[in-house]
């Protein structure tokens, strides 16, 4: 063999050996142990509904660590977040559950605001009963019933003590610089035997709220306050009044003056004086027959002149009474007219005859 081909071969096999080394190191540093840095997260076991109530997180969540990078910074990582919590959408499988996921108060509304055993409950409010307006969202209050009755019974007595105020209206949150509110409705956050309570009170009186400061936590048992209990009005009602009697004497509180009984006699039914109506006047008709025409003339008797006054034609009436009479010759019913009397003539001193001239 060539001393040429010798060399040849030889730096092939060199070139050969130095190619499956170079390769076997970068297969090396590929298939390398993996990287140590991770972190732990909770993931969900199985599908979680929405609005599911987390009481015991180990029983729907699994700690499962995964490379550092790997998912959002805001992922949960401690059971202790999520202990009576819940969230607000549903979460799938091995999906890992963010702080963003659980609701509050601002995504939950007024269902976040209620805690366990809660029921929110509205009444109607006036702006009197609402304190003019300064019950705002968040207030706490108490609730005091007016019950009015006609038996002189009537009372007022704080039913409920530390109520909290969900919403005013539509509105469950405070505007900025608002303050005051004036709504016909509130919301309260109540359980459920205190729904019931204000229910019946709102349907037999009046429910007005008594705004009270969060710092004061106590809860006194107050009685309930009667008419009677109002030293100025027991002491009618003791003498046999009515509470009707006293609210209408104008006895509503404590140094008012009483109003004078109101007089119930009727008032007397005015006289008005009638002008007697003048007698009717006398009339007459005269029918005067030439042949076969026929006319008729209205006299009317003046009291005042004793003389017939008048002679115009008389009317249709009076000619149709005037023809009866003369076909029947009755008298006539009415009042006889009074006879004229005849003028008395003066009478003329007799003429002294001329004398003849002897």
């Amino acid at each position: 063999m060539k001393p040429k081909t010798m060399i040849l071969m030889v730096v092939a096999v060199v070139c050969g050996l130095a190619a499956s080394y170079m390769t076997s190191r970068l297969l090396a540093d590929r298939g390398g142990p993996a990287p140590t840095n991770t972190v732990k997260v909770l993931v969900a076991k199985a599908r979680i509904n929405a609005w599911t109530p987390i009481k015991n997180p180990d029983d729907l969540f699994v700690e499962k660590e995964v490379p550092e990078g790997t998912f959002s910074p805001k992922c949960i990582t401690d059971m202790k977040d999520l202990k009576n919590q819940a969230l607000k959408a549903p979460l799938n499988e091995q999906m890992p559950v963010l702080k963003e996921d659980l609701l509050s108060e601002a995504t939950a509304g007024l269902v976040g605001a209620l805690h366990n055993g809660e029921r929110a409950i509205a009444i109607r409010v006036t702006p009197e009963s609402l304190v003019g307006g300064f019950v705002l969202p968040g207030s706490k209050v108490d609730v005091m019933m007016t019950l009015k009755r006609g038996d002189g019974d009537s009372s007022a007595q704080i039913i409920m003590q530390d109520m909290l105020i969900l919403a005013v209206d539509q509105k469950n949150t405070r505007d900025d610089g608002a303050q005051a509110i004036l709504g016909n409705t509130v919301t309260l956050a109540a359980k459920p035997e205190e729904s019931e309570r204000l229910s019946l009170a709102a349907s037999l009186g009046d429910l007005r709220l008594l705004l009270r400061t969060p710092l004061d936590q106590e809860k006194p048992n107050y009685k309930a306050v009667h008419i009677t209990d109002l030293p100025h009005q027991s002491k009618e009602i003791d003498e046999g009044k009515t509470e009707t009697d006293v609210a209408s004497t104008g006895s509503i509180g404590v140094g008012l003056p009483t109003l004078p009984p109101l007089d119930k006699t009727p008032a007397p039914t005015p006289v008005v004086d009638k002008t007697p109506e003048p007698p009717p006047a006398v009339t007459h008709t005269l029918r005067i027959e030439s042949g076969d025409t026929v006319s008729t003339t209205k006299f009317v008797w003046d009291e005042k002149n004793s003389c017939w006054v008048g002679g115009v034609p008389a009317k249709k009436a009076d000619v149709k009474k005037a023809e009866d009479d003369a076909t029947t010759g009755e008298a006539d019913k009415t009042e006889e007219s009074p006879k004229p009397k005849a003028p008395v003539k003066a009478k003329s001193a007799p003429r002294k005859q001329d004398q003849p001239v002897g």
